[in-house]
This record gives C-alpha cells, sequence and structure tokens, in this order.
C-alpha cells in the first residue's frame, strides 16, 4: 500500500474530507478540512490511482473549465460552497 493510501484511509476513517463531486471519470473528488489540499480519490476498478489533484484553487478553475463544456456536471457537485 501506498503512503498516499494510507494517508488516505487515515482521512477518511476521521472523517477528515469533504466529498467535492463525484464524476462520470474515474475519481471523485474531495477536500481535506484542515488544508485547502484536493484529492482525486479512483473509483474501483477503474484502474486509475488516488492522487493528490492540487488545492481548492485550481479544483475552482478546473471546474469552470468543466463545466463550460458539460453542464450537467453541476448536478454532480456535493459541495456548493467550495471554500
Amino acid at each position: 500500500m501506498s503512503i498516499l493510501n494510507e494517508i488516505l484511509e487515515t482521512k477518511f476513517d476521521k472523517n477528515e474530507l469533504d466529498p467535492l463531486l463525484f464524476g462520470d471519470c474515474n475519481w471523485n473528488f474531495f477536500k481535506d478540512k484542515k488544508s485547502n489540499t484536493v484529492y482525486a480519490i479512483a473509483k474501483k476498478g477503474s484502474g486509475a490511482s488516488h492522487c493528490i489533484f492540487g488545492d481548492i484553487n485550481y479544483f475552482k478553475r478546473w471546474l469552470l473549465k468543466e463545466l463550460k463544456k458539460d453542464s450537467k456536471l453541476e448536478l454532480k457537485i456535493t459541495k456548493k460552497d467550495l471554500n
């Protein structure tokens, strides 16, 4: 198990991650409650790996670009207040 996987398991166990977006891609996105870090959590069976996506500001910029491509993505945002 990678160090990132161990960290993420601990954060999930301690309820330290807020869901941001459950998308149609290989990942779901979560924000660390104690920092501005956004994690991309790989969906089971996707073949993808967990990763640090970036900070919340990067996520917001990325999300705005993605919403321009597909406005239906807004329905999958779990946390409307992305502060």
